[in-house]
């Protein structure tokens, strides 16, 4: 059904030149403007995820009861997975327009009069690094709302189970 989006780009390279080009002339919204874009809803929603979680941890300690403790987990759960949802989706879309944006920077499509535009120097700066910096997104995208996540449902299991002591 959804294909995989590493493979995103089976879109040519020339289709992806005159996309860019028209929104060039039509100097209204382009690659660029989205990426902001994405970018600031992705760190919103993360923000939001980690706001979420801290909110119902606050509220799991302080209840003294084990019913109370078990709703305030399930329902904390519940709206961490919707709340992922959110920020995995805003994630992908980020990494697909980063991917567009990187395939136009390798067709100079999007240079500047001076011959290099801001893509290619972050690019060669990523490649003097020794530690690669690829998959930070994947951290705040992914990894990160699975932890919490979990760390909700192992509460739920230990409180569940009586392993929990209050």
């Amino acid at each position: 059904m959804c294909k995989n989006h590493h493979n995103l780009l089976t879109i040519s390279s020339k289709e992806l030149k005159n996309a860019y080009k028209k929104q060039q002339k039509m100097n209204e919204w382009n690659f660029f403007d989205e990426r902001k874009h994405m970018e600031k809803l992705l760190c919103t929603r993360f923000n939001y995820l980690i706001l979420v979680f801290s909110l119902f941890v606050t509220a799991f300690a302080t209840v003294k009861d084990k019913t109370e403790k078990i709703v305030i987990l399930s329902t904390g759960l519940l709206i961490l997975i919707l709340v992922s949802l959110t920020v995995r989706r805003a994630y992908l879309k980020l990494d697909i327009n980063l991917k567009i944006l990187h395939k136009l920077q390798k067709n100079n499509c999007n240079e500047s009069k001076s011959g290099y535009n801001a893509m290619s120097i972050i690019d060669k700066e990523v490649q003097t690094r020794c530690v690669p910096l690829n998959g930070t997104n994947k951290l705040i995208g992914f990894w990160i709302p699975l932890i919490l996540i979990l760390l909700f449902m192992f509460g739920l299991l230990f409180v569940g189970a009586g392993w929990w002591s209050f």
